[in-house]
């Protein structure tokens, strides 16, 4: 269980910092679900219901759930709490 742990966090730490060198190098920046929820603090479940609801859009490649970086910001932007 603890080996399980620590592969999660290092899977974190690893898309983690490809999404800073992504942003670094100006590339266009894409998501998947687990990137997403990662980056933002948020529970892969709320991103798979937001998707599916339509809140969210994304778009298949292969197998895998791509968020764009634009799609992502935007829903975000319209689930802030003001302070």
């Amino acid at each position: 269980m603890d080996d399980e742990k620590k592969d999660e966090v290092s899977q974190a730490e690893r898309l983690r910092r490809a999404r800073q060198q992504a942003i670094a190098s100006g590339r266009a920046a894409a998501w998947g679900i687990a990137e997403f929820a990662v980056a933002h603090g948020i529970s892969p479940g709320n991103v798979r219901n937001a998707i599916g609801k339509g809140d969210l859009r994304a778009s298949k490649l292969g197998r895998r759930v791509i968020i764009t970086d634009d799609d992502g910001k935007a829903w975000l932007n319209q689930h802030v709490i003001a302070a």
